[in-house]
């Protein structure tokens, strides 16, 4: 306590030993690559993989259908629509993964999901936060009334009496700018599986969640599972989540019995990340003649 903590970790990341998922080196390893909504909001009418299957390197692809049963969705403690690993029958974000494509090198997976064909009909799409609380917004959940997922009332003290009484009362409206958490490295997952162990890498910053989650999705759920998290290039909080890509990659080493690996350009990372902020905020303020903050 009170002493100064030496670093021990520094001269190994500093002059490149650092170990990151895409250093994991698996033998016969897989690359997936997933095919992303182009639209933030839309019905899916057909995923059509045929012309994918045919291209060079082209391993397998599967679209929600060939999941189905095999994946548990993600359920939420407010009115919402299950979020499925794969797209089922609506995309509700630009980027959504609707298909994955593997083949025996990254470039061939990259090439292959091109391919892919999705029919959608396109749906209003709700992209203002102030604009999706309005009476008649176009609604992203269907199960929910409304676009307002939570709603808290919180009040401590005589509120009206402190304002009314207040020798200043400053008012302002706040927008905190969305952002991306654009950490040096993007996410990313390997995986491999022996008939009993599952072992996923992941760049992730809770790999406990992800163990909880691997058993909790995939059915029936491995022997077991071990999660090993590397280095990790950054997160700021972005690498909390445990994603589709990171459910979805495990279960197909399981699949094909093939070691596969993810991991995505900057450009996707961007798009299939968590985005953070965007906020809005109405404030009042009641302040004394000396400059206490009363409310």
């Amino acid at each position: 306590m009170g002493r100064r903590v030496r670093r021990l970790e520094d001269y190994r990341l500093l002059t490149g030993r650092g170990r990151y998922v895409d250093d994991v080196r698996l033998e016969g390893v897989l690359y997936a690559a997933f095919a992303r909504s182009e639209y933030p909001h839309a019905e899916v009418r057909k995923v059509d993989l045929s012309d994918a299957l045919k291209a060079p390197g082209v391993v397998a692809a599967f679209s929600y259908q060939d999941l189905e049963g095999s994946l548990k969705p993600w359920t939420f403690d407010v009115p919402s629509s299950p979020m499925y690993p794969l797209a089922r029958d609506r995309v509700r974000y630009y980027g959504e993964p609707v298909a994955v494509v593997v083949a025996r090198d990254p470039y061939q997976a990259a090439d292959a999901v091109e391919l892919v064909s999705v029919d959608y009909e396109p749906l209003e799409p709700v992209v203002d936060p102030l604009k999706a609380m309005e009476p008649g917004a176009p609604r992203v959940h269907d199960e929910a009334e409304g676009n307002i997922a939570y709603s808290r009332r919180l009040s401590c003290g005589d509120v009206e009496k402190a304002f009314r009484e207040a020798a200043v009362v400053v008012e302002d409206s706040l927008w905190v700018a969305r952002k991306y958490a654009a950490s040096l490295e993007p996410r990313g997952v390997a995986a491999s599986f022996d008939g009993k162990t599952l072992t996923v890498w992941v760049s992730t910053q809770t790999p406990h969640d992800h163990r909880d989650e691997l058993l909790e999705k995939i059915v029936p759920p491995p022997a077991d599972v071990r999660v090993i998290q590397p280095d990790v290039g950054g997160a700021f909080g972005a690498k909390i989540e445990v994603y589709p890509e990171e459910i979805v990659v495990p279960y197909l080493a399981m699949r094909l019995g093939r070691p596969v690996k993810w991991y995505p350009s900057r450009r996707e990372d961007m798009v299939a990340t968590t985005h953070g902020r965007d906020i809005r905020a109405e404030l009042s303020l009641a302040a004394s003649r000396d400059g206490m903050i009363l409310v």
